[in-house]
């Protein structure tokens, strides 16, 4: 090695490795423009027309026209897939039909408007889905998109222009396309066409020109995608520089992490994260800090989302439980390698967190240490989206607010009932109980609130000159004082103690669910019973109805656990069968669907589902969600066990089958071959003396049926003894021509014609004769004329040729030729069918192969490769 040339990485030769091979999925090119009206359709149409004019076949999935004549016109003699017309609300939606796709398979099929949202029936709740699964089935895809329904763009689009779009595609899809060719103009021919009627017609194309086409808008959305595309041509030529290992910085130290939570502005932190990651070729993941808050169902379905989005643009989710968010964040950052920490920027911090600098941001950057923190301002907020977010959080404050004021109310009330038997400072131990007891119920700050509160009460109503807050005596000073201080650090810890026995029963609930699953899975003695019970466990825990289904012999799925299915959820376990993805409930595939299915790999192979039917919305919670896929991961190890186990039992009776096979072949042909010797010995002295003439015959008939039985018992004693493993090479030098010569004279024959060669390799010299003897004998029983028997060397191969003249081997005979007891039509009588399945047996314990080279009307050639050591 050249101590000049850089160093290489295992990944790099593993990328070299994996160039040359190629994939079955189809192959994906968009049509990238900045905005509608660009010419996209168009212009995919004109290249379907030439490509379509070369023979190639393709299909028009969904194109829309908007009316626009020149597009209409070039798509003129293009095949088009009728539409399929879904019923909604009493409206029929005419949607691109993906089976009829699916099932017509043409080489291309062009997909219009990726980002368009289907009808709610349809399979998939996006076109971008649609595409994804016939890219999966080994269709080519065409289609067209707006820079402004870029996922990881959205957030820039809406400050551009002022639009939020709905309607995205994941940047991870776009990733895996081909080809991204930008059709693009200049933002003043765009105008001219929009003038002139060629994007939207009537009053609504002068609205577009003074709103979302206005001149300065259109220079943004060029600039990004041009960027875009720049980015992707950029990752594409680091591509190419790993696969062809040349020096490059391909390593970076970056590492983004960023803080997702049930808000709607985590979704834009998450495309910012993802933005920053991709600028910098960086791993990314996004991080839930579950702090034990109750959470509505609205808000976790937002959070379900925002974790979502972090998996569709490529991240990782870590969830976890914990009392301090920010403590949480950076102990997830050091032990991930993490260098930033994206969070949002607190713009409404309580009084509290501003003196005591107690807020989540400020605690990231007090402690961060070397991790770099972006704080990013959460952006404008809606009406509705900012009644979402505090709808909840009013609730839940003024319910502590109002526990406050009863406790204080009933504490005064019972310190004026009691104060004649205990005294007034008594009566500020019973507010110093009261703020300690209520730190088991509320959170942190209203603690505080309590006890200066009950302090306040206690000085107000109690104390000398009472209904006032002067106080005449110092003792009643200190111990106000004192009894404020102990409260507030009381009341501080038993809450702090209260959130962590949440996050540690959280944390034990998980381990004694595994534990209890792993437990009765193991007890169990047979895979119905283990099956039933993991399927117990699963409704116990998730309070749901679960199901187990595998693969019949018959290729189609059927139940191993658990109850019965209808045909729409038996589907969807279909579905996430063949495509090795979740589907159904709270996926992205099949959301309407009442079940959720996980697909489980059992030695590699995705052959079972697991189905679950939730009663209630709480696998929405990410935590559960990851519970369950733990559980299913679970099911897969069970699956696998049951499958090793299933194997070991019959490799066991498979050898102890062969060993018998071979003890009773090798007593059987011990105790023929003594008789057939003594047939073949008497027929020998028989025919060497004077015998009468009619008698020769019939004695020379069975000599030969003696030497054919001896034979045919010789070859099933070989074969036995290979398939059992009792066989071994002794590997040594030897010259490929005097090998063919010894084996041609042994055959007696004259119609064999060795060819000559100067050849020698390493092999076993008995099992090499054992293999080409009965491609000799194979070849001189079933044809006629000269047998021609050749060698070369090719490829580090030796390859051994016996040529015979006679009639073909039939097609059908071709596929089972070297099985066993197997002869062709067109055999003569005399063999078994033997010979070919032991040379080819025999050729394996040498590494090496025989097939048939080709079989016509002229001639017949078997092939024998060795390795050349």
């Amino acid at each position: 090695m050249n101590p000049d040339d850089p160093e290489r990485r295992p990944e790099d030769y593993l990328e070299v490795a994996k160039s040359g091979v190629r994939s079955p999925r189809g192959s994906l090119r968009v049509y990238l423009g900045m905005c509608p009206g660009v010419g996209k359709t168009f212009a995919m149409l004109e290249d379907a027309r030439r490509l379509r004019s070369e023979g190639a076949s393709l299909l028009v999935g969904v194109v829309e026209t908007h009316g626009r004549a020149d597009t209409e016109a070039v798509m003129a003699g293009l095949p088009v897939l009728a539409r399929k017309l879904l019923t909604h609300r009493g409206t029929e939606l005419p949607e691109f039909d993906l089976d009829e796709a699916l099932r017509l398979r043409p080489e291309l099929v062009l997909v219009d408007e990726l980002a368009h949202t289907n009808a709610p029936t349809s399979r998939h709740p996006k076109r971008w889905q649609d595409v994804q699964e016939l890219l999966d089935a080994g269709i080519n895809v065409w289609t067209t998109l707006n820079i402004q329904h870029v996922e990881s763009l959205r957030d820039a689009v809406m400050r551009i222009t002022g639009i939020r779009v709905h309607e995205t595609v994941p940047d991870t899809f776009l990733e895996n396309a081909a080809e991204i060719r930008v059709v693009d103009i200049t933002p003043e021919q765009l105008r001219a066409r929009l003038e002139s009627g060629k994007v939207y017609l009537g009053e609504r194309a002068g609205v577009a020109a003074d709103h979302f086409f206005r001149e300065g808008n259109l220079r943004a959305l060029r600039e990004m995608a041009l960027r875009f595309t720049t980015q992707k041509v950029d990752a594409e030529k680091r591509e190419f520089m790993r696969r062809n290992l040349i020096p490059g910085p391909w390593r970076t130290s970056e590492r983004f992490l960023v803080a997702v939570g049930p808000s709607p502005h985590s979704g834009r932190l998450v495309r910012i994260a993802c933005r920053l990651a991709q600028a910098q070729d960086a791993g990314w993941l996004g991080v839930y800090v579950d702090s034990g808050e109750v959470l509505s169902v609205e808000a976790g379905g937002r959070l379900a989302e925002n974790l979502a989005l972090v998996r569709a643009l490529g991240g990782e989710v870590i969830s976890l439980p914990a009392e301090d968010t920010a403590a949480a964040l950076l102990e997830v950052a050091r032990r991930e390698n993490i260098t930033q920490i994206i969070a949002g920027k607190a713009l409404h911090l309580s009084w509290w967190s501003r003196l005591s600098g107690t807020g989540i941001s400020e605690r990231l950057q007090r402690d961060s240490g070397d991790i770099d923190i972006l704080l990013v301002h959460p952006g404008e907020t809606t009406v509705q989206e900012q009644k979402a977010v505090t709808a909840g959080k009013n609730y839940s404050r003024a319910r502590e607010w109002g526990l406050v004021l009863g406790a204080l109310a009933g504490v005064s009330l019972i310190g004026l009932l009691l104060e004649g038997f205990i005294g007034y400072r008594s009566v500020a131990l019973l507010y110093l109980l009261c703020a300690a007891m209520a730190g088991l119920v509320i959170s942190r700050i209203a603690v505080i609130v309590l006890a200066i509160a009950g302090s306040i009460a206690w000085n107000f109503l109690f104390t000398q000159p009472r209904l006032s807050f002067n106080m005449l005596n110092a003792e009643d000073v200190v111990l106000l004082f004192t009894s404020l201080v102990v409260a507030i650090v009381i009341g501080h810890l038993t809450n702090r103690l209260r959130h962590r026995e949440l996050a540690s029963r959280k944390a034990e609930e998980r381990a004694r669910a595994l534990y209890q699953l792993t437990r009765v899975t193991s007890a169990s003695i047979s895979l119905e019973q283990g099956v039933r019970s993991a399927l117990a466990q699963v409704e116990q825990v998730f309070s749901a109805q679960a199901t187990l289904l595998g693969l019949s012999n018959s290729g189609n799925l059927e139940i191993l656990g658990g109850p019965p299915m209808d045909k729409k959820e038996e589907s969807v376990c279909q579905w996430a069968l063949e495509h090795s993805q979740p589907a159904g409930r709270f996926t992205d595939t099949l959301p309407q669907a009442a079940i959720m299915a996980l697909p489980l790999s059992v030695n590699g192979q995705i052959t079972s589902v697991l189905a679950v039917k939730p009663t209630n919305d709480q696998l929405a919670s990410p935590l559960l969600r990851d519970l369950l896929e733990t559980f299913a991961a679970h099911f897969s190890v069970m699956l696998e066990k049951e499958e090793y186990q299933r194997s070991s039992r019959e490799s066991v009776l498979r050898e102890r089958a062969g060993e018998f096979q071979s003890a009773l072949l090798d007593h059987v042909s011990h105790e023929i071959k003594t008789p057939v010797a003594v047939i073949q010995g008497a027929s020998d002295h028989l025919l060497a003396t004077n015998l009468p003439p009619a008698a020769r015959p019939l004695v020379e008939e069975l000599r030969q049926a003696a030497k054919r039985l001896n034979r045919v018992l010789t070859q099933l004693v070989a074969l036995t003894r290979a398939e059992a493993g009792l066989i071994e090479a002794r590997i040594e030098v030897c010259d490929a021509f005097d090998l063919m010569r010894e084996v041609a004279e042994n055959a007696g024959s004259d119609r064999v014609v060795v060819e000559e060669c100067d050849l020698t390799f390493r092999t076993d010299a008995a099992i090499f004769e054992t293999i080409f003897s009965n491609l000799l004998q194979n070849a001189l029983q079933h044809g006629s004329g000269p047998v021609h028997v050749a060698a070369n060397e090719e490829n580090n191969q030796i390859r051994f040729l016996v040529t015979n003249q006679g009639p073909p081997i039939p097609e059908a005979d071709q596929a089972v030729i070297f099985e066993r007891f197997q002869r062709g039509k067109n055999s003569r009588a005399g063999g078994m069918g033997l010979g070919l399945p032991i040379a080819k047996k025999f050729a394996a314990l040498l590494e090496g192969e025989v097939l048939l080279s080709s079989s016509d009307s002229r001639e017949t050639r078997f092939e024998l490769r060795l390795p050349q050591h």
